[in-house]
């Protein structure tokens, strides 16, 4: 089978490109020079907006389905360089040659991966390759109909499928945690994120007829089954609200 890889990012201020951008002293407070871009977010878009290439990764979680088997991690650790995360993930796509699928990952995700790439000076060969590139859904433009006012939330998508899910996070609420020192904790939901992007693609394989309910069931008690052998909290709690 072609093994199906499931990505979703975490994200925050490049404070440090801010600096550079805006020709600051490298001690420009961080926090200000984050609130400013966001200030500017909401006079713009109303809301906490922050341009794709001043968003810095801070977190990469995977899942993977390949033969027999079903995993679901965070890349590296939350000590490692964005630069290290962003290559690890690119390795993957190398070595496995996957399906990948992620929600809004065209709008978003990948814009911003390339964006950092070429600021670490990264290499991605499977990313440009013409070919290559087009083994990527975005599970959320399909389901749209490729209509953006169709656009809907993973959060929303998710619940309606009796999938648990938490809230999304407003950029400047994941800043606000992430300078707390809580990166275990924006880790785990975005683990959670990219779990519930594979669920929620089984069912799309269903809803196109690629998928039979048995096969679907198969497929969800694999799911099951590699998480009841992960000891974190967070997918205790998963196995216990998943309906």
């Amino acid at each position: 089978m072609t093994p199906t890889l499931t990505f979703s990012i975490t994200t925050i201020p490049d404070t440090d490109g801010l600096r550079a951008i805006y020709g600051t002293d490298e001690h420009a407070n961080a926090e200000q020079l984050a609130e400013i871009v966001f200030q500017q977010g909401r006079q713009s878009h109303e809301q906490d907006f922050l341009p794709l290439h001043l968003h810095r990764v801070a977190a990469i979680a995977c899942t993977l389905r390949d033969d027999d088997q079903f995993h679901v991690w965070s890349l590296g650790n939350p000590h490692d360089s964005e630069a290290v995360l962003i290559q690890h993930l690119f390795d993957i796509m190398e070595k496995h040659l996957p399906l990948s699928i992620s929600w809004n990952g065209s709008g978003f995700d990948l814009p911003v991966l390339c964006y950092r790439a070429l600021t670490h000076n990264l290499t991605a060969p499977r990313q440009w390759d013409a070919n290559k590139r087009e083994q990527h859904i975005n599970l959320m433009h399909e389901l749209a109909c490729h209509q953006p006012d169709a656009h809907a939330s993973l959060h929303d998508i998710a619940r309606l499928c009796g999938l648990p899910a938490t809230p999304d996070l407003a950029p400047n609420q994941i800043w606000v945690d992430w300078q707390a020192g809580k990166q275990d904790s924006l880790r785990q939901q975005n683990e959670l994120n990219a779990l519930n992007t594979y669920l929620l693609y089984l069912r799309f394989l269903r809803l196109r007829g690629s998928m039979t309910p048995v096969q679907l069931q198969t497929e969800c008690n694999l799911v099951r089954a590699s998480l009841t052998q992960l000891d974190e909290p967070h997918w205790l709690g998963f196995l216990q609200a998943w309906q």
